[in-house]
């Protein structure tokens, strides 16, 4: 295994010089005591040190990796076990046995973090020892379970920021769990700040989301949740949330659903984003359409009723006429004009005159 690669891994799990686990500082001390040995270590070897995410029976938070025992464990990938380190040829003038800390007795596997060998889980002592191969296995198995606790480790630290990055956006999450009926399983803090919806009493029970929705709100999302669980992925839905406190907020509601492996629903996330602004856009644009209309029909209405008093109605019939003859069809164009369709006015107009 590469060196850079090793190192790259350390970094991607967070693993730093001085961040012990407390956990982990307790698994090996019970590790310790079912072995009867004095030390037992999670090391972490990089490219300039080795270090130890938990430790017991030493004090040091770090040591010189080229002369240590779990340098070789690291750099062959393999088990290593050392009865008496001053029988064995290849470790018995080795600083550490012939100097602080006198190791006698070592015994060390490998720890991988995604496939990639980035330390050790091993015990040590300062007399010898005769260690079995069930031992051994069993080290092995610790190592894996320090290994599943590191990932999720790693996996609970960056949801924690995933949460405090969705806390500070302009979005809550609301997630529900299917058990026989949909079940309110999450809530993010930032209900309160955006929408002034009690977070806290949504999470303890004492209110559910439909408690602040009005009717039409409530069959939205209920037709919505029942899409979900009808076997519809995505949907989508908008209506008012209402407060207790503070203004009524306009929310759009996007939604996904998770199915087991046989297709019956587990989960469903919903993303609410405050829309106020856009309806209000929405109903502003509506109504200046609306008047722009009026504007226009008017408009087309005036144009036609200039035309047939210069061009339609005859020019010599209106000046022999009296002044209320004249007028008298222009009333009755303008009756006609209130028909929808200007040019339906004409024909209206010219019918009743013609007859």
């Amino acid at each position: 295994m590469s060196e850079p690669l090793r190192v790259e891994k350390i970094r991607e799990f967070g693993l730093y010089i001085g961040q012990e686990d407390p956990q982990l500082n307790g698994l090996m001390k019970a590790l310790a005591v079912w072995l009867d040995v004095p030390m037992a270590f999670v090391s972490i070897v990089d490219n300039e040190t080795q270090f130890f995410k938990a430790k017991t029976g030493f004090d040091g938070e770090e040591i010189d990796p080229e002369p240590s025992f779990c340098n070789y464990v690291v750099s062959n990938e393999e088990q290593l076990l050392i009865n008496d380190a001053l029988k064995n040829k290849q470790f018995k003038d080795n600083p550490y046995v012939t100097d602080a800390p006198n190791i006698r007795f070592y015994a060390g596997v490998p720890l991988k973090l995604d496939d990639v060998t980035v330390g050790t889980v091993c015990v040590l002592d300062t007399q010898p020892h005769n260690f079995s191969d069930e031992e051994l296995e069993s080290l092995s198995h610790v190592s894996e379970h320090v290994s599943q606790y590191l990932t999720l480790s790693l996996k609970h630290q960056q949801l924690v920021q995933e949460r405090s990055f969705i806390d500070d956006t302009p979005a809550a999450l609301i997630k529900w769990r299917y058990n026989m009926a949909l079940e309110l399983q999450y809530v993010s803090a930032n209900m309160s700040t955006l929408f002034n919806i009690p977070s806290d009493q949504l999470r303890d029970g004492s209110k559910s989301f439909e408690d602040f929705l009005d009717d039409k709100g409530r069959k939205e999302l209920n037709f919505l949740l029942s899409n979900h669980l009808a076997g519809v992925a995505t949907s989508e839905a908008q209506f008012r949330l209402i407060p207790v406190k503070g203004p009524e907020r306009w929310v759009k509601l996007l939604s996904k659903s998770f199915y087991d492996p046989e297709g019956r629903l587990e989960n469903i996330h919903a993303m609410l984003i405050d829309n106020t602004a856009n309806r209000y856009f929405e109903r502003r644009l509506n109504e200046a359409n609306q008047q722009m209309r009026l504007v226009l029909e008017a408009s087309a209405r005036r144009t036609i009723l200039r035309e047939f008093e210069q061009f339609i109605w005859p020019h010599h019939y209106l000046q022999r006429s009296r002044t209320d003859q004249r007028t008298q069809p222009t009333r009755c164009f303008q009756r006609h004009t209130e028909w929808p369709s200007p040019y339906y006015a004409i024909l209206r107009f010219t019918d009743s005159f013609t007859r």
